[in-house]
């Protein structure tokens, strides 16, 4: 079962704070705030982790150890118990990232660029183009893993008819629309969670085959979204 957080107080967007969710409910008590907020960063319980600060657009690693954030204009990375932070790239206008079980973080160093992935362990040294600006598109933002941990999703700014949710992979050989949305999108039990117009919608979503089933189902009315990134104020564990 999904567990899925939103907000939906109307004209609130989420760029003062934000969460990120872990599938390990050890860690549940980890939570990040925003630069600009008071007690920013990353914090364990009441207390905050040294050198997250500045933290923004948190994401953690499979095994829930760690949590991925930018802060200084670099792509960072941060052990929970240790509270050690290593640094893995320039990320000057970030647009999120996210983590898979072979160490590959997927990230936009800045909002009107493509995806690059680098690994998490700090030994690349050059970040490697995993998405390939088309015809009209802006920038590609908000990448997050799909099972498997080689496709991921991630959002195209743009025209009509390029903007939206789409579907890429590490290796850079897949580029599929699949559906038009104000905001990214993360998946969730079998569902693209996504809001469209102010309403967050749930559609069964197959990822192997990569085909939407069915009828977008409302979930929340009135979700916002942080203009930052244009990512909504959504998380799904």
């Amino acid at each position: 079962r999904a567990a899925t957080s939103c907000a939906t107080t109307p004209n609130r967007p989420m760029e003062r704070s934000t969460t990120a969710s872990s599938a390990n409910p050890r860690n549940a008590v980890v939570s990040i705030r925003l630069a600009g907020t008071p007690g920013g960063g990353v914090k364990d319980g009441a207390s905050p982790l040294k050198g997250t600060e500045h933290a923004s657009l948190p994401f953690w690693s499979p095994d829930s150890r760690s949590v991925g954030f930018f802060a200084d204009a670099r792509l960072k990375r941060i052990d929970i118990e240790s509270g050690r932070i290593e640094e893995l790239a320039d990320a000057v206008v970030p647009g999120g990232g996210t983590w898979n079980e072979d160490g590959v973080i997927v990230y936009a160093d800045t909002i009107d660029s493509p995806l690059e992935r680098i690994a998490a362990d700090g030994s690349q040294q050059a970040a490697i183009p995993v998405t390939t600006l088309a015809p009209g598109q802006i920038g590609h933002r908000a990448p997050h893993f799909l099972p498997g941990g080689r496709r991921f999703l991630y959002y195209a700014t743009g025209r009509a008819g390029v903007r939206g949710i789409h579907v890429g992979d590490i290796d850079g050989m897949t580029a599929q629309r699949l559906v038009d949305a104000d905001t990214p999108a993360v998946y969730a039990a079998g569902h693209l969670l996504y809001v469209h117009q102010g309403t967050l919608l749930a559609q069964r979503f197959d990822h192997e085959q990569l085909i939407l089933a069915g009828d977008p189902a409302p979930v929340a009315e009135d979700v916002t979204s942080g203009t930052r990134a244009e990512i909504a104020a959504l998380s799904a564990s």
